[in-house]
Formats: C-alpha cells, structure tokens, sequence
C-alpha cells in the first residue's frame, strides 16, 4: 500500500477517481450524468492530518461489492470487463486506507446502508476488517463515503491553498476538475472553508497532430500545444503543466517530458498521448509497461523505451526551433578573459562526464556489437576508489548460451591494484535485450596506481586500461575533446526577468540566469565578476550543480543504476550526491579566484 500511495495527495487522487468511476458506471448506464464529489481535509497547525473524508451521490455498494473490493487482485472497477474506467485491478481504495492508517467504507444502494471499517492489528502486524453494518434499512440517497483516520507520522498537508492547487493541476484530476459535469469541492474541516476545484487550461496553440505507429502499438495519436509562456514543470512532479499526459481509453497513466525534463524550451509545450493498446494489454493481463508501484508507465521497459524514443523524435524538431527563439535575444557576450576560461572549464566537465558515462551506452561511441567489448577503455579513480567497468557482449554471438562467463586478466601492474573478480557473469541488458552486460570494478592503492585489463571469453578478447589518479587530470598527450563533448558552451542570461531556476542545462548548453534572486548579487552581464572569489565561487556551485544533474539523470535513465522498486528519487540524489563530492574539487580548482591573503 505504501509503495502506491507516498503522501496525502496521492490517497486523495485515488478515492477522487474511485468516486468519478463510480458517476461514469451511471453515465454508461444512460442514467442522467452529473453529481458532486466532497473531501474534506482536517489539518492542524503544521501540517498534521488526523482525518480525511471522500463522500459522493453516485450508485453506492453493496456489502459483498465492498468485501470485493478488499480483496487484493478483484476487478473493482470494471476496467477488464470493457469498460472506460481507471482502475487496474483493484487499486486505491484499500491501498489508500492502509497507507494511511485506519478507516471506515460506508455506502448506499437502493435503500440500504453497509459499512465495513479497516484497521491494523498491531499485535499480529496484519490488517482486518470488520462489517458495522450490513445492508440496513436507509433513507439516504446512493453514495459511498470514505473517512480515514490517519496515524502515519509522514503524511502531512501543505496549506488548504496549496492543496487545492495541487488537486486543480494533478495530471490525473484535469479531466474531472475542467470537462467532467461532476463537480469536485474542497473543504477545509478546521475552519470551514470550502470551494469548488477547477482546472483552466493554459492558453496554447495546437503545433503538432499526428497518428503514429511504434511496434505493437498500432493506434496512437499524439497532439502538442505551445503556450505563449513557460508552464510550469519539475520532474517527478504530477501537478506539472508542461509535459505530455499519456492516456487510454481517455485514463490518464502518467505525464512525460519524453527526455526534455531540464530543456526550459520543452516547458512552453503539453499535450496528450492516446494509446488505446495499453488497455487492451492490461485486460489480457500483461503488465509489464506500468511501473512496479503502478505509478505510472515504466520507461524502461523495451516497447515503452521505443515509444519514448518515437515521440521524442516528433517533440525535437518543436522544442530546438522553440529554443533558438528563446536564445536568439538572450546571449549575451561574454567577455574574452573570462571565454577562454569557460571553455577549458568545458573542457573538463567532458573529461569528467567522459570517465562517468564512457561505460554507459547511452554515451559517446557506441558498443561495439561484432564482438566482446570492455568500456571505458581507459578508467580512472582516486586511491582506494572503486572504478567500475562495464563488459559487453552481443547476443548472437553467445548462440543459445545467456550467461556466458568472461575471465578477467590483468597485466603491465603498477603499484597494488586489483580486480573485484577474475571473471563476471553476463546477462540480458535491461534496456537492450540483444546485448549481453556484466560490471566488476578495479581498485588501486596509491596514485600513479595502473594495469592492463584483458577480459576473454572463448576467442573473443578485449583491452582496457585502469590508473589511479585525480579526477580530471588529463595527461597533457591526450587528444583535446573541444565541441565535441557533452558540455560545449557556457553563457549568461541577463534577459529572463523572473527566471524560475539559476542553472539550466539544455542542448549541450549551460546557461547561468544572472537576474535569479542569489545570483545576481555576484555575477553580472558577461561574467562581471567571476574574476571575484564569491563570484567565481557562485560559478562554479551553478556549474557543478548543472553537471551532476545531468550525468546523474543519464545514469539513471540509461539503466547503468538500477533503482530499487520505489527509490527511483533515492537513487537520483545518491547518484547527485557522489558526483557532486568527485567533481567540485576539479571544478573549484579551474574556476574559483582566492582572496589575497591579508599582510
């Protein structure tokens, strides 16, 4: 229950389209569309929730519908029977309850009331329930109401304002809170106040409408809008505007930036992608394109991967000729001491994006499929610091063997290395099935540490090379890699008025927003005052701070980490955390200018 449900807001999204369901079931009836769904939210100072309450007017349940419905695995909604209804098999209602706390189901039909409450045994550690009422004489009206009694310490509400924001935009509620004749009200129960949740779509242009087909997705329609200004988005977040909101059957599952989540000019664009075959693969029951905690597609399954890949091809074109309006009255020159500082500062973040990503196939050249591969050919790590390296094999090759055992050597020892094994195992690549993948990690001692690794599997032999050394130190032979990186330029903004971030990175670019409130109290058009210490220290914070976003986000994205089920966030800033501790150091060093020292 708790990996469906994280917080207040996702339990109250799914009792809100439990509710909508439940008015939609009536409609397909041909009985009269319309009702009102009431929650009502009790929050203290500080947050704290102790109730909260869904109740709507629409057929109501009856008691074996209820114990249906607790059932883990029941078809509560009516999803796999045909009809056009969210729930997949039985989530929300329960999961809501026992995320929370304890609650009490009390609903109407046709003249009779039935209440089952739900509670957690703390001396078995098992969830029960009990029937109060079993289909008793009423004289209320059809309607379910759910009341939770919340006893977990983490679920907390932001102010009756910001919820209420937060429930008009959720990408899940647009439909209900802006075209459905329902009629959706938020109370505050601690001082009363209540009001209707409405959502007012941005004011856009339609840029794109296009029938695609991708695999075995035979139907899908995309349609794109562009608004004349940003729309809000932050990544992870489903109250985002920007974004595209991926349907079936008119269910909204999930809201997708398609790889543009950190491009301020994939911002200006939002819009839907209506995929009808994913309600039939789940009513055949498979599963596989929604995320473990059912929270949304899994982008890294192989078909979902090869939609992503195909809508991200028709949103390019929009968003780099969105870019280059946004850039063209922007730049600003940047002064010609501090340019040639900028770029070999470029230099270095692609010699450390380089020794993070070469691995990864996602990045810089790619594996090479006629045979055994080890990437990178050449690692590097500090004294003591695990250095990993990849292992790649085509499918093919190893015929009808998946697990085919690679032997790792190494040679030309200098100093006290080693390897983690003397040989891996490879498997199925998750995020490309064809190729087969095993990692080991090589570690030395002491700087000037280095080997030769041979890595073989029956005739097959490949080379790499291991040395111990400080992060972005290139020896002075190596082939200089300007404009040719990740990262190629870094520049000033000093024209957004109200910039909604200070460092951005998109397309290859690093852009520093000088009017954003912390910065431009150090840097000025230009660069005017990285030649200062707080300067150039604020600098190089925003660059460091832009790296590691970025290689984290390929990190995670490209599958080299794999997050457990439910810590995608966690990983993310793990994954944030270790790049910030390696890079800052290098970056610091190239960039920040010291105070003289007082006499």
């Amino acid at each position: 229950s708790q990996a469906t449900i994280k917080n207040l807001l996702d339990a109250l999204v799914e009792l809100v389209t439990n509710s909508d369901d439940s008015y939609r079931r009536l409609e397909s009836e041909g009985l009269s569309p319309g009702g009102s769904i009431f929650v009502y939210v009790q929050r203290k100072q500080g947050g704290a929730v102790p109730c909260i309450v869904v109740q709507d007017e629409a057929e109501g349940m009856t008691l074996d519908r209820i114990l249906a419905i607790l059932e883990f695995g029941a078809d509560s909604s009516g999803f796999t029977s045909g009809r056009n209804l969210r729930g997949l098999f039985g989530k929300g209602l329960k999961e809501a309850i026992f995320a929370l706390g304890s609650g009490q189901i009390e609903s109407v039909q046709n003249g009779e009331i039935s209440a089952v409450s739900l509670w957690r045994d703390e001396t078995s550690r098992v969830y029960r329930w009990r029937v109060e009422k079993d289909q008793q004489p009423s004289h209320e009206p059809n309607g379910t109401k759910i009341s939770i009694m919340v006893s977990h310490p983490g679920i907390t509400s932001p102010t009756w304002n910001n919820l209420r924001e937060q429930f008009q935009t959720h990408f899940a509620l647009r439909d209900i809170c802006s075209t459905r004749s329902v009629e959706l009200t938020l109370h505050d129960a601690r001082i009363r106040n209540a009001q209707r949740v409405q959502y007012i779509p941005p004011t856009a242009e339609q840029v794109l409408a296009k029938d695609l087909q991708v695999r075995t997705f035979d139907e899908i329609h995309l349609e794109v809008n562009e608004s004349e200004e940003p729309l809000f988005y932050s990544r992870n977040n489903p109250c985002s505007i920007a974004g595209i909101v991926v349907k079936t059957e008119q269910i909204p599952l999930d809201n997708h930036a398609f790889g543009f989540e950190n491009d301020e000019a994939a911002h200006y664009f939002s819009g839907t992608l209506e995929m009808p075959a994913i309600a039939d693969m789940l009513r055949n029951g498979d599963l596989s394109l929604l995320s473990p905690s059912r929270a949304g597609i899994d982008w890294r399954n192989a078909n979902a991967n090869a939609l992503q890949n195909a809508i991200r091809d028709q949103l390019r074109p929009l968003i780099d000729r969105k870019r280059r309006e946004l850039e063209s009255g922007r730049r600003t020159a940047t002064r010609e001491t501090f340019r040639r500082k900028l770029q070999d500062l470029c230099d270095l973040l692609n010699q450390l994006a380089e020794e993070e990503l070469e691995d990864n196939p996602a990045f810089g050249r790619q594996i090479r499929l006629e045979g055994l591969a080890i990437r990178p050919d050449v690692g590097y790590a500090r004294p003591s610091e695990p250095r990993n390296f990849s292992i790649y094999l085509p499918r093919n090759m190893a015929k009808s063997n998946n697990n085919p055992r690679i032997s790792i050597s190494i040679e030309e020892i200098q100093g006290n290395v080693r390897p983690s094994s003397t040989s891996v195992t490879l498997a199925p690549q998750q995020s490309n099935p064809e190729i087969l993948a095993g990692r080991f990690s090589m570690e030395g001692a002491g700087f000037g540490d280095s080997c030769t690794i041979y890595v073989q599997w029956e005739d097959e032999r490949d080379i790499a090379e291991f040395h111990v050394r400080e992060p972005g130190h290139r020896d002075p032979r190596d082939t200089p890699i300007r404009n040719r990186g990740l990262f190629r330029d870094i520049h000033f903004d000093d024209q957004t008025a109200a910039p909604t971030q200070r460092v951005s990175f998109n397309n290859g670019n690093i852009t520093i927003f000088l009017n954003f409130p912390t910065v431009r109290n150090y840097l000025g058009p230009g660069g005017d005052g990285m030649d200062t210490p707080l300067g150039s220290l604020m600098c190089a914070e925003m660059v460091a701070e832009s790296f590691s976003r970025e290689v984290a986000r390929r990190r995670i994205e490209s599958g080299a980490i794999i997050p457990a089920q439910g810590g995608e966030i966690d990983a993310y800033n793990g994954q944030l955390n270790a790049l910030s501790e390696k890079c800052l150091r290098p970056i610091h060093m190239a960039l920040v200018q010291l105070a003289p020292s007082s006499s």
